[in-house]
C-alpha cells in the first residue's frame, strides 16, 4: 500500500474522504468510451487479478481507494470475460462486519484458486490494520468467511522497520507448493500448510532484494524463472514506481538486472504514481499483462500527497526479450484491446499447457497491434501453410522467427533467435529490417546491419541462407555482404520476381545526394546483383521531408498487371508515412520512366485512430490468396521522449488491402487497437 510507516495517531484520527469511492466525472466518462484505462470505474488501488478455471472468467480484487489515510473497511471484486469490460461484483469482505480481530485499513489483497477432489476453492489473503488475515470461500466472489485470527501480526524476527501488509500468495509449478510473500521496507516468505491458511513452521525467510525495494510484491514463473516485481518509493509520490528481479527458485536469491524498471510515470501522458501491480497470464499462452495503479487522471497530480488516496486501475500489455528480460511498460490512456480466449481449453492451475486444442482461426480475425514492439514486420504465406513473421527486435541485436497459421496466431507464436551479431565489425549492430524469403527450395534472410565501433553509414545489407523444410529449425549460413557497388548506408533490401526476373529493391543515400532513395536492379543469384543500378524515388515531394528527407523501407505487391512498391518516408515518428510507385508489368522495370509515385501519401497518421507514424510494411494474403493484407508498423500515441529511433513502441499492425475499380489499391486508414474483422 505504501512505503512510508504512517505514524498510529494519524491513522486513529483520520477521517474518510467519501463512504464510497468516488465516481467518474462526465469528462472521464468520456475519455473512457475511447480509453480503456482506468479500467474500472471509481477510485481503487492495490490490484490482484486471477484467471478462474473454474468460471472461465477474469477476477480483480483492488484496495477501496478514495479515502484518506487509506482508512477504508471494505474490498470489493470486479469480473470480466476479456479484461476490457468488467462487472462489479459488489462487496465481498467487510471488516466491521466479518473480520473481528481487524475493522480498518482495509488494504492490498490477494488470491489464489485450489482445486481438491471436493471442489474449487479460493483463498483470499488481505490487510487489516496491519495485519495479514485470511478468508475462504467456494466462488471466486463469495461469500468469503475469515479465518478468525489474523495470520502475520508481528514482523520477523530482526526486522525493526515496516509493516505487516501486502500479502502476495504464489504456487510454484514445479513443486506445487504454496508460498505467501508480504512486508513493507522488508520482504519475507513463508511455505503455507495444506490448509491454506496457515504457515509451515520454521520456513520464513528473508528476501529483500535490494535498497529500491519498499512493498507490493508479485510473483510469476515464466520458462525456467520465478519473477520477483515490487513497488519503489511511496505510494503518494508521482515517483512510485515498478522494479524486478528473477531467481532460479521461489526462495531465491532475487537478482535485479541493470535496467530492472518496468513501469513508471509518464508526464507527456500526465500519467503518476504508476504502482502495487499483479500480473496476469493469458491460459494457454505466452501473453502478459500487468495490473497496476495509477493516480487519478487528471486530477490526481493537482492534489499533492492526497493523490495517494485518489487512485486507479489500469491494464497495459508487458513483453519480454529474447533473453527473458521484462521490457519497459509504456503506461498508457488507450490499454489494452480485448483478450479473445480459447472456447475449449483446460489448464492447471500455475501452469501454462493447455489440454485442448483451439478452434480453427478466421483467416481475417485478430487483434491490433498484433505483436507488440515490433518494428519493420515481414510476413509472409508459405506453401506449407505458415505464416512466417520476422521484424526489428528492441535491442537491435539478434534476428528471430516465428511461424502460426494464421495471423492472428502469431500473436501468441513463440519466437526464436535463429542468429546474433557479431562481438565487433561487420554485423556487430544496428541489426534492422530482417525480410525472410524463399528461393530455389532455400531460405533466405535479408537484413541490414553495422558495425558497433563505427557510425551509422557503416550500415549494409547482408545475407543469412537457410536450409530445411521449417526455417526456424533450419541450419543457417553467413552469406555477407549484399555488395551493391557504393560504400555509402544502405538498407531495407527485399526481393521479388516478374515474368521470371528477379530483381532487389533497397534504399541507399547516394554520394553528394541529400537523403536516402530508392534503387532497383538486377539479381544473377539470391545473393548479388548483376547489371545497372536505377534511383526509382527520391524524397522530392513536402511529405518525404518532414525532419528528415527520407525514402526506405520498400515493399512490393504485384497484382492487376501492375507492379506497386511502397516505400516509407519521412523522419520515423508522427510523420511517418507511406508513398507508392506504380509500374505496368508490360514496361521495362529497370527504367525510371516505367515508374509513377502517388502524389500524397497512400497510408499516414490518424489521431481518430489514435495511431501515428505508420510505415515500413510489408504484404501478404489469406492462405487462399483472394485477399491482401497490409502488415505495417505504428504507434498509438503521438508524442515521443527522446529519439523515435531509440523508442521500442513501434509495434506490428495488420489489415486488409482493398481494390478499387480501376484496379489501384486503396491503403484506406490505419484502424484502432482492439478486435479486427474487416
Amino acid at each position: 500500500m505504501r512505503f512510508r510507516a504512517l505514524l498510529a495517531s494519524a491513522l486513529l484520527t483520520a477521517s474518510a474522504i467519501a463512504a464510497e469511492p468516488q465516481q467518474p466525472s462526465a469528462d472521464q466518462a468520456k475519455q473512457s468510451a475511447t480509453h480503456h484505462n482506468p479500467v474500472i470505474s471509481g477510485l481503487y488501488a492495490d490490484p490482484d487479478i486471477l484467471w478462474s478455471e473454474k468460471t472461465r472468467r477474469f477476477y480483480l480484487y483492488p484496495t477501496s481507494d478514495g479515502f484518506r489515510e487509506w482508512t477504508g473497511t471494505f474490498f470489493k471484486a470486479f469480473s470480466s470475460p476479456d479484461l476490457v469490460e468488467w462487472k462489479d461484483e459488489g462487496v465481498i469482505l467487510d471488516l466491521p462486519k466479518d473480520v473481528p480481530w481487524g475493522t480498518r485499513h482495509a488494504w492490498a489483497p490477494c488470491i489464489i484458486e485450489t482445486k481438491t477432489p471436493a471442489g474449487y476453492r479460493y483463498y483470499y489473503y488481505f490487510t487489516a490494520a496491519k495485519k495479514i488475515g485470511v478468508a475462504v470461500a467456494d466462488s471466486p466472489v463469495g461469500p468469503f468467511k475469515d479465518s478468525g485470527k489474523p495470520l502475520i501480526d508481528t514482523r520477523p524476527s530482526g526486522v525493526t522497520r515496516g509493516q505487516q501488509i501486502d500479502p502476495a500468495v504464489f504456487r510454484d509449478p514445479n513443486t506445487g507448493k504454496h508460498y505467501l510473500y508480504w512486508g513493507n521496507a522488508y520482504l519475507a516468505v513463508a511455505e503455507l500448510n495444506d490448509d491454506m491458511v496457515s504457515l509451515k513452521p520454521d520456513t520464513l525467510k528473508l528476501l529483500t532484494p535490494d535498497k529500491t525495494y519498499g512493498e507490493g510484491s508479485t510473483l510469476f514463473y515464466r520458462q525456467g524463472k520465478y519473477y520477483l516485481l515490487w513497488s519503489e518509493n511511496d505510494t503518494r509520490s508521482p515517483d512510485y514506481r515498478v522494479r524486478y528481479a528473477t531467481a532460479t527458485s521461489p526462495l531465491g536469491p532475487f537478482i535485479a538486472p541493470k535496467d530492472n524498471l518496468v513501469i513508471e510515470k509518464d508526464p507527456v501522458l500526465g500519467i503518476y504514481g504508476t504502482g502495487h501491480n499483479s500480473v496476469i497470464q493469458i491460459p494457454g499462452r505466452d501473453e502478459w499483462y500487468i495490473v497496476y495503479h495509477r493516480f487519478n487522471y487528471p486530477k490526481g497530480i493537482t492534489m499533492g500527497r492526497d493523490a495517494g488516496y485518489n487512485r486507479e486501475v489500469c491494464i497495459d500489455r508487458m513483453n519480454f526479450d529474447v533473453d527473458g528480460n521484462i521490457l519497459p511498460v509504456h503506461p498508457t490512456h488507450e490499454g489494452i484491446a480485448p483478450v479473445s480466449l480459447f472456447t475449449a481449453i483446460s489448464f492447471a492451475p500455475g501452469t501454462n499447457v493447455p489440454t485442448a486444442a483451439a478452434p480453427a482461426a478466421d483467416p481475417l480475425s485478430w487483434s491490433n497491434p498484433l505483436v507488440p514492439q515490433r518494428a519493420d514486420p515481414h510476413v509472409s504465406f508459405h506453401s506449407d501453410g505458415y505464416y512466417y513473421f520476422t521484424a526489428t527486435v528492441p535491442n537491435y541485436d539478434c534476428i528471430e522467427l516465428r511461424r502460426a497459421r494464421s495471423i492472428g496466431g502469431l500473436s501468441t507464436a513463440k519466437p526464436k533467435v535463429i542468429w546474433r551479431k557479431h562481438d565487433s565489425g561487420p554485423m556487430s549492430a544496428s541489426i534492422w529490417a530482417p525480410e525472410l524469403h524463399f528461393i530455389d527450395g532455400k531460405w533466405y534472410l535479408y537484413f541490414s546491419a553495422g558495425d558497433a565501433h563505427k557510425n551509422w553509414a557503416s550500415i549494409r545489407p547482408y545475407i543469412l541462407e537457410g536450409e530445411g523444410a521449417n526455417p526456424l529449425e533450419a541450419h543457417w549460413t553467413e552469406k555477407g555482404r549484399l555488395k551493391l557497388g557504393w560504400e555509402s548506408f544502405s538498407l531495407d533490401g527485399t526481393t521479388f520476381t516478374h515474368r521470371g526476373v528477379r530483381y532487389f529493391v533497397w534504399a541507399q543515400i547516394e554520394a553528394g545526394v541529400k537523403g536516402s532513395n530508392i534503387y532497383i536492379s538486377r539479381m544473377d543469384t539470391p545473393c548479388s546483383i548483376t547489371g545497372p543500378i536505377i534511383c526509382l524515388s527520391r524524397p522530392d515531394r513536402e511529405w518525404e521531408r518532414r525532419d528528415h528527407w527520407v525514402n526506405e523501407g520498400p515493399s512490393v505487391l504485384v497484382k492487376n498487371g501492375h507492379v506497386w512498391i511502397s516505400y516509407s518516408a519521412s523522419a520515423t515518428d508522427a510523420n511517418y508515412c507511406l508513398g507508392l510507385l506504380s509500374a505496368s508489368g508490360d514496361t521495362d522495370l529497370l527504367r525510371a520512366d516505367s515508374w509513377t509515385k502517388s502524389p500524397e501519401p497512400v497510408f499516414r497518421s490518424d489521431a481518430a485512430a489514435g495511431q501515428f507514424g505508420p510505415g515500413h510494411n510489408s504484404f501478404t494474403t489469406t492462405p487462399d490468396g483472394k485477399t491482401d493484407i497490409l502488415v505495417y508498423h505504428s504507434r498509438n500515441y503521438e508524442k515521443i521522449q527522446g529519439d523515435p529511433l531509440k523508442n521500442n513502441d513501434r509495434a506490428t499492425r495488420a489489415q486488409v488491402i482493398r481494390w478499387r475499380a480501376d484496379g489501384t489499391p486503396d491503403f484506406g486508414t490505419p484502424v484502432s487497437d482492439g478486435a479486427y474483422r474487416p
